[in-house]
């Protein structure tokens, strides 16, 4: 039997930035160049035995190729009761490819996501709460829409935040304490 394994490292360096165009609306974007190592590669159950994982990324795994990918995202506020935001997002503009500099191929890209966000605050029992949705994969063709949709609610009393979700089906909640640091 064979384990089918998908193993990607990521580093590198960005710049970004944000120009307003109005009131409340801005269009930022970040440029990077990034070092990716891996790919996705059946491997035989008999070399997972006795290797550590280190052995077994450095045999399997020996394709570093670099690249440069552009992302794009547009904001905008309303200025009314409730504050209801949207925002745009392309990553990953047509696709990040990674050329090779070690192994035998190039690392696999990157592909582009189109994401929509949307979200509305007011006032709660003394503290701020926010509603936010988000929609993932937009011209991604074959992905689930439980892995698309995501939605959430975080209250702000101050110092603590407390937070709840849905992100690609399954339930989230977390909390935060802001020490103004």
């Amino acid at each position: 039997p064979t384990f089918n394994i998908n193993y990607v490292s990521d580093y590198g360096y960005l710049v970004a930035a944000a120009l307003p165009l109005a009131k409340n609306t801005s269009l930022g974007f970040k440029v990077r160049s990034a070092k990716r190592w891996g790919g996705n590669k059946d491997i035989d159950v008999s070399t997972l035995v006795g290797s550590s994982n280190q052995d077994i990324i450095n045999s399997n795994f020996p394709d570093h190729g670099s690249g440069v990918g552009l992302d794009l995202g547009l904001i905008t506020t309303i200025d009314i009761d409730f504050k209801p935001t949207f925002a745009l997002v392309w990553n990953d503009v047509g696709q990040t490819r990674y050329q090779m500099y070690s192994g035998t191929q190039d690392p696999p890209l990157q592909e582009n996501n189109l994401i929509f966000g949307a979200s509305v605050q007011h006032e709660f029992l003394f503290g701020d709460w926010t509603h936010s949705f988000e929609y993932q994969y937009i011209r991604t063709e074959g992905e689930s829409l439980g892995k698309k949709l995501h939605f959430g609610t975080e209250v702000s009393y101050g110092l603590l935040d407390l937070r709840a979700g849905l992100s690609q089906g399954y339930l989230t909640y977390g909390g935060g304490v802001d020490l103004a640091i």
